[in-house]
């Protein structure tokens, strides 16, 4: 998992830890992408025709999803998913 976190760690965490830590790196690959979005921009502006429009740092974000609803989560069931997505790793 890119968590940074071990499996033991992992599967110790309550529902709304792991919903901090989701977020938490939810935020960093949104500046990720951030950075990549610029250097895509600054390159796209260069090179453009001066008969269009400047492109903007949005222009090459990637879409969010929509946000589905949230329903509460089963913290056994979820923690026998994510152990078992481990095992594949």
């Amino acid at each position: 998992m890119e968590l940074g976190l071990s499996e033991d760690r992992f599967l110790e965490m309550t529902p709304a830890e792991v919903s901090v830590w989701i977020d938490v790196w939810r935020q960093r690959n949104r500046r990720q992408d951030q950075r990549a979005a610029l250097l895509c921009c600054v390159m796209a502006n260069i090179n453009r025709s001066k008969k269009r429009k400047p492109y903007k740092i949005e222009d090459f974000m990637p879409r969010e999803k929509t946000k589905q609803s949230s329903t509460p989560v089963d913290s056994e069931k979820l923690k026998k998913i994510l152990k078992a997505s481990f095992m594949f790793h």
